[in-house]
């Protein structure tokens, strides 16, 4: 059974660098029956549910299993965020695409795109504010 298992990974996966380092972190040659009705149930959800992607699929998978999640950092919390204004920001079109993991959060990556008027709009209200602040001796 080990045997056969690990040929399946390798046929399935090859034996890349990625692969290895996997493999690894987890013997597939000694798979319980729990291990593989466990793995037949996260393959079945993901493939009921395809519209998931990614961070949202993770999320509700370590909910499932009740894996603790690490916060994830809100934008309205940055300095980014404070800095433009809920206006400002809300002109782009911020997309998070992933985050960076933290011991203690998660911290979103941030995308956006903006037409250029809009983005000399925002660099005209950055540069106001700026001359705002006081210069220090």
């Amino acid at each position: 059974m080990a045997e056969e298992n690990e040929k399946n990974y390798v046929e399935a996966y090859g034996t890349d660098e990625k692969s290895e380092k996997i493999a690894k972190q987890y013997s597939f040659g000694e798979l319980s029956k729990d291990d593989v009705d466990t793995a037949i149930w996260i393959a079945d959800f993901i493939d009921q549910n395809p519209e998931l992607k990614g961070p949202v699929l993770s999320e509700l998978l370590r909910k499932k299993f009740r894996i603790k999640s690490l916060p994830i950092r809100k934008v309205e919390d940055s300095i980014f965020y404070h800095t433009f204004g809920k206006e400002l920001v809300d002109k782009l079109g911020i997309m998070s695409s992933g985050w960076k993991e933290t011991p203690t959060e998660r911290i979103p990556h941030i995308g956006f795109s903006a037409d250029l008027d809009d983005l000399d709009n925002i660099s005209n209200e950055l540069v106001k504010k700026l001359k705002k602040i006081p210069e220090s001796e």
